[in-house]
């Protein structure tokens, strides 16, 4: 089990168009005011990759392992995309998770904003979120993140006030 990290600036730009489709707030940082997208610099996108990667190995063999022990089915790889926009994180089933990292507390709390995808996706796979509410799954991913075995991993981790 292991994450793979990619950037696709075509992926980030279909997520644009999706949020513009949907209604939601546009991404400010990354559109100009002729309506083309802003590429972020190759060589920052390849730091951030590498920095989030290395950072997520040092905790994602004990993650796993913990959802393991819950008896839960996971998919053999997620793959997650990096994003300057949007919100902290969001995931797409089966096994892809897009985390935002447009500033130095996205990269800060990645490894949080990983794991809360994918415990969604993990919650989505085995059916425990069907027919939830946004904030009833939310508050699902935190109890489940909350778990003692989870806080030895992600100290860091909270609760979200809603």
């Amino acid at each position: 089990m292991k994450i793979i990290f990619k950037y696709s600036f075509k992926k980030e730009r279909e997520q644009i168009d999706w949020f513009k489709k949907n209604q939601l707030e546009e991404p400010v940082n990354l559109v100009l005011p002729e309506g083309k997208v802003r590429r972020a610099p190759r060589e920052n996108i390849k730091k951030k990759l590498k920095s989030i990667g290395q950072k997520w190995r040092k905790i994602e063999k004990e993650f796993f392992g913990a959802v393991r022990r819950k008896k839960l089915n996971l998919e053999n790889n997620y793959v997650c995309y990096l994003s300057h926009y949007g919100s902290s994180g969001f995931y797409q089933s089966p096994n892809k998770l897009i985390i935002r990292i447009a500033d130095k507390k996205d990269l800060t709390e990645s490894n949080i904003n990983i794991a809360h995808e994918l415990v969604h996706l993990i919650l989505s796979k085995n059916k425990k979120e069907t027919n939830l509410s946004y904030i009833k799954r939310e508050k699902l991913v935190d109890d489940f993140l909350v778990q003692r075995k989870f806080r030895k991993i992600l100290p860091e981790y909270k609760k979200q006030k809603f």
